[in-house]
Protein backbone atom coordinates (compact mmCIF):
# COMPACT_ATOMS: atom_id res chain seq x y z
CA UNK A 1 0.00 0.00 0.00
CA UNK A 2 1.40 2.94 -0.62
CA UNK A 3 0.81 6.16 0.72
CA UNK A 4 -0.01 9.95 -1.35
CA UNK A 5 1.86 12.85 -0.09
CA UNK A 6 -1.38 14.14 1.37
CA UNK A 7 -1.58 11.18 3.51
CA UNK A 8 1.84 10.73 4.77
CA UNK A 9 1.38 14.75 5.82
CA UNK A 10 -2.33 14.21 7.88
CA UNK A 11 -0.57 11.32 9.51
CA UNK A 12 2.46 13.04 10.48
CA UNK A 13 0.64 15.96 11.73
CA UNK A 14 -1.45 13.23 13.81
CA UNK A 15 1.11 11.45 15.43
CA UNK A 16 2.88 15.33 16.13
CA UNK A 17 -0.29 16.40 17.89
CA UNK A 18 -0.96 13.03 20.33
CA UNK A 19 2.58 13.47 21.21
CA UNK A 20 1.93 16.55 22.09
CA UNK A 21 -1.55 15.65 24.02
CA UNK A 22 1.14 13.37 25.54
CA UNK A 23 3.15 15.77 27.16
CA UNK A 24 0.76 18.21 27.71
CA UNK A 25 -1.01 15.75 29.90
CA UNK A 26 2.57 14.83 31.84
CA UNK A 27 2.61 18.84 32.03
CA UNK A 28 -0.86 19.35 33.78
CA UNK A 29 -0.51 16.21 36.38
CA UNK A 30 2.65 18.64 37.43
CA UNK A 31 0.96 21.49 37.60
CA UNK A 32 -1.88 19.93 39.36
CA UNK A 33 -0.08 18.32 41.97
CA UNK A 34 2.06 21.53 43.02
CA UNK A 35 -1.04 23.35 43.20
CA UNK A 36 -2.22 20.86 45.32
CA UNK A 37 0.63 20.61 47.49
CA UNK A 38 0.55 24.40 47.59
CA UNK A 39 -3.14 24.30 48.73
CA UNK A 40 -2.09 21.63 51.51
CA UNK A 41 0.97 23.42 52.67
CA UNK A 42 -1.14 26.73 53.46
CA UNK A 43 -4.39 24.48 55.21
CA UNK A 44 -1.55 22.57 57.34
CA UNK A 45 0.68 25.47 57.77
CA UNK A 46 -2.53 27.84 59.05
CA UNK A 47 -4.29 25.13 61.30
CA UNK A 48 -1.60 22.73 62.53
CA UNK A 49 1.42 24.47 62.69
CA UNK A 50 0.22 27.62 63.85
CA UNK A 51 -1.40 25.76 66.84
CA UNK A 52 1.74 23.91 67.35
CA UNK A 53 4.29 27.09 67.66
CA UNK A 54 1.79 28.75 70.04
CA UNK A 55 1.87 25.84 71.84
CA UNK A 56 5.74 26.23 72.25
CA UNK A 57 5.07 30.31 72.62
CA UNK A 58 6.17 30.78 69.25
CA UNK A 59 4.75 34.04 67.98
CA UNK A 60 3.68 33.39 64.18
CA UNK A 61 4.46 36.33 62.67
CA UNK A 62 6.33 38.07 60.27
CA UNK A 63 6.78 36.47 56.82
CA UNK A 64 4.68 33.22 57.40
CA UNK A 65 4.88 32.73 53.84
CA UNK A 66 8.32 31.14 54.25
CA UNK A 67 6.92 28.83 56.20
CA UNK A 68 4.06 27.96 54.43
CA UNK A 69 6.04 27.32 51.45
CA UNK A 70 8.65 25.04 53.31
CA UNK A 71 6.03 22.98 54.73
CA UNK A 72 4.60 22.18 51.29
CA UNK A 73 7.67 21.56 49.95
CA UNK A 74 7.67 18.93 53.26
CA UNK A 75 4.73 17.59 52.21
CA UNK A 76 5.67 17.10 48.22
CA UNK A 77 8.99 15.39 49.72
CA UNK A 78 7.18 12.46 52.01
CA UNK A 79 4.33 11.86 48.85
CA UNK A 80 7.77 11.56 46.27
CA UNK A 81 9.14 9.29 48.75
CA UNK A 82 6.67 7.24 49.39
CA UNK A 83 5.74 7.17 45.66
CA UNK A 84 9.16 6.03 45.14
CA UNK A 85 9.58 3.86 47.74
CA UNK A 86 6.02 2.11 48.55
CA UNK A 87 3.79 2.89 45.72
CA UNK A 88 5.33 3.10 42.07
CA UNK A 89 8.65 1.26 43.00
CA UNK A 90 9.83 1.11 39.50
CA UNK A 91 8.98 4.84 38.27
CA UNK A 92 11.52 6.40 36.37
CA UNK A 93 10.11 9.90 37.09
CA UNK A 94 10.11 9.69 40.61
CA UNK A 95 13.79 7.63 40.79
CA UNK A 96 14.78 10.56 38.84
CA UNK A 97 13.26 12.61 41.45
CA UNK A 98 14.30 11.42 44.84
CA UNK A 99 18.28 11.39 43.40
CA UNK A 100 18.28 15.19 42.67
CA UNK A 101 20.72 16.91 44.69
CA UNK A 102 18.08 20.05 44.46
CA UNK A 103 15.06 17.45 45.78
CA UNK A 104 17.43 17.09 48.71
CA UNK A 105 18.65 20.81 49.18
CA UNK A 106 15.48 21.60 49.41
CA UNK A 107 13.88 19.32 52.09
CA UNK A 108 17.05 20.02 54.03
CA UNK A 109 16.01 23.64 53.58
CA UNK A 110 12.32 23.17 54.62
CA UNK A 111 12.89 21.03 58.00
CA UNK A 112 15.60 23.78 58.84
CA UNK A 113 12.64 26.80 58.10
CA UNK A 114 10.09 24.54 59.75
CA UNK A 115 12.48 23.12 63.11
CA UNK A 116 14.65 25.79 63.84
CA UNK A 117 11.60 28.11 65.52
CA UNK A 118 11.53 25.12 68.29
CA UNK A 119 15.48 25.53 69.22
CA UNK A 120 15.09 29.91 68.55
CA UNK A 121 11.90 30.75 70.16
CA UNK A 122 10.98 32.39 66.82
CA UNK A 123 10.22 32.02 63.48
CA UNK A 124 13.26 32.92 60.93
CA UNK A 125 11.47 35.60 59.11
Amino acid sequence: MQWNREARFTAFVLVKVVIKMVLWKKEMIRYTEAFIFLALGLVVTLLVLRDIYEGFEIMFLGNTWVTWFAVSFLLFAVYSLAAKFVFVKSNEFYRKRIRSISFWVGFAGALYIVTVPFFKGELLF
